[in-house]
């Protein structure tokens, strides 16, 4: 049987996130509500593992996976997408609320001190992408395209910052 947690942070895995975006949006679609999608990436993460070494950028996403994990409610499912991205996943969240949520998490993520034998490494910072079923998209694929593009988007603006999606059609 495949595992369902990334051995590393003890998130969700991608496997594991594809098919639970798929339920949540059959979900969502037979309440007739809204489910947000967060994607974020670590900001100038190469440059952090160049600095410190790898097993301080692993230090790093154990950390930022532990906090996150700490701070999504209970019905949230939190997955590493792959390398230093992360997918959130919110049932019944509208765009306000996911925007919002994002923001929250952003600006407290800057604000995490993360250690290595004892010493703080420099803070880090997060951009992240929102995108809304079914305002984004109604597939899974459509809904983590709009969101890497709102990522993108935030990337391109500065970084450290938290970017919707644009709406369909």
């Amino acid at each position: 049987m495949q595992a369902v947690r990334d051995p590393l942070t003890g998130l969700f895995n991608r496997h594991y996130m594809e098919e639970s975006l798929e339920r949540e949006i059959r979900r969502a679609e037979r309440r007739y509500t809204s489910l947000g999608v967060i994607m974020l990436d670590i900001d100038h993460f190469q440059r952090f593992n160049d600095r410190y070494g790898a097993d301080a950028g692993d230090t790093l996403l154990k950390e930022i996976s532990v906090f996150l994990q700490g701070h999504i409610r209970g019905e949230d499912i939190a997955c590493r997408y792959g390398g230093e991205e992360m997918v959130l996943i919110l049932p019944d969240a509208g765009l306000e609320g996911t925007l919002g949520r994002a923001e929250s998490l952003r600006s407290r993520i800057s604000q995490l001190v993360v250690r290595r034998l004892n010493e703080p490494l420099e803070a880090v910072t997060v951009s992240m992408g929102v995108a809304i079923y079914p305002d984004h998209g109604d597939a899974a694929e459509a809904l983590l395209r709009a969101a890497e593009a709102a990522l993108a988007a935030a990337k391109q603006e500065g970084r450290d910052r938290v970017v919707a999606g644009q709406r369909m059609g």
